[in-house]
């Protein structure tokens, strides 16, 4: 009996969460963003403006909010899976 325990806890072990990051990036502190939001799972219109505000509210805090027609800025695609 202590063996299956032994086994489910290492099988458990390593189940879990992950994150895939593709590439390390860090932009520089004059770069200027603007974002598309992609609701691929179904989040609610509430949960979705949330999260535009607070988006929206950070860049504007930090001086990189952009318009899309701006030449230099950089375009943030944001998707929201489960």
């Amino acid at each position: 009996m202590k063996w299956i325990i032994v086994a489910l806890s290492l099988v458990l072990a390593g189940c879990g969460t992950s994150s895939q990051v593709r590439n390390s990036y860090v932009h520089a502190p004059t770069d200027r963003f603007f974002y598309e939001v992609v609701n691929t799972d179904g989040m609610s219109e509430e949960g979705v403006s949330i999260l535009k505000e607070r988006i929206e509210s950070l860049l504007a805090e930090r001086g990189q909010r952009a318009t899309g027609t701006e030449p230099e800025a950089r375009k943030v695609t944001i998707e929201i899976t489960n």
